[in-house]
């Protein structure tokens, strides 16, 4: 075998080990601003720790405060997502050069995106019922609606999931990459197929398989359309928005990772993580309507 055609094997390692670090630093920094309290360890060390979450919100409380009265809570929390979940980590990328909003995926969704947010909310519709039903998750929406009002309620939100898709399915989905930023735009091909194909087409998957490609993996990975060097990408983001979840509604925790392993694939086949924000915003919106009919 020449050494042009011998595999890259320093490269290859190079990559799993950064990536591995990747993984590494989101579960502490998921840890340590987005999980509060940290609900799985014992109680005798819950109540001597100070969390940076609990910390940094309590300065920033603090810091608002006018000296008559404290800022609403809803906007303190606003204020802390907006600077932990979008700024820090855009610095962070900026220092690694891949500071440019399309290296994070800030771009026009393509035509795929707006028809897999309508196929995706409809599917979604008797599991928003189903995690709806649960009196935890429905009792706590409804207490923060009641003592926030519905403007602050429906602003503090709105930052809320703009805030977590920028970070999980924005600067992560950039970040587990092997280049550090989002690949180039996918290839929009014109629908073919007949029957199911086509409809399937339509909405970007069965995509044209190269029958030279080498294992199953990478034919799926053609059939759905997905770019090349994105899968590990998919499951690290997706594991850590599972891992915010932890301790949460037990609904709520199992829709997690394959929402978020869905809002994964969404982003980079609709070119953006604008549409899996705009699911988001759709199914919140019908649950949280859903809570109130339930009234």
């Amino acid at each position: 075998m020449s050494s042009e055609s011998k595999p890259d094997l320093g490269h290859h390692h190079s990559g799993r080990w950064s990536q591995a670090i990747t993984l590494g630093l989101g579960l502490a920094y998921c840890a340590a601003v987005f999980v509060h309290p940290p609900n799985w360890w014992p109680q005798s060390i819950r109540q001597h720790l100070i969390h940076p979450k609990t910390a940094i919100l309590r300065w920033l409380r603090q810091a608002l405060a006018d000296g008559t009265s404290a800022p609403r809570i809803e906007t303190v929390e606003s204020i802390y997502l907006t600077l932990l979940g979008v700024v820090i980590p855009w610095i962070v990328m900026t220092a690694l050069g891949r500071g440019r909003p399309v290296d994070l995926g800030c771009r026009a969704p393509n035509r795929y995106g707006w028809r897999i947010v309508v196929i995706g909310f409809l599917f979604s519709l008797p599991f928003l019922a189903w995690m709806v039903g649960g009196s935890e998750i429905g009792n706590l929406y409804l207490r923060q609606y009641r003592r926030a009002g519905l403007a602050a309620f429906l602003g503090y939100y709105l930052v809320n999931m703009c805030a977590e898709h920028f970070f999980f399915h924005g600067v992560l989905l950039a970040a587990f990459r092997r280049d550090r930023r989002w690949p180039g735009a996918t290839a929009l091909t014109p629908v073919t197929g007949t029957g199911w194909r086509r409809w399937m087409q339509w909405v970007g998957l069965a995509q044209p398989i190269d029958h030279h490609a080498v294992g199953r993996l990478e034919r799926v990975r053609q059939w759905l359309g997905l770019p090349r060097g994105c899968a590990v990408a998919m499951v690290g983001s997706a594991a850590l928005f599972g891992f915010i979840h932890v301790g949460k509604d037990v609904r709520e925790l199992l829709l997690s990772f394959p929402g978020g392993l869905a809002s994964a694939y969404l982003a980079y086949r609709s070119n953006s993580w604008l549409t899996p924000l705009a699911l988001h915003l759709a199914t919140a919106g019908t649950a949280f309507l859903m809570l109130l009919a339930r009234q």
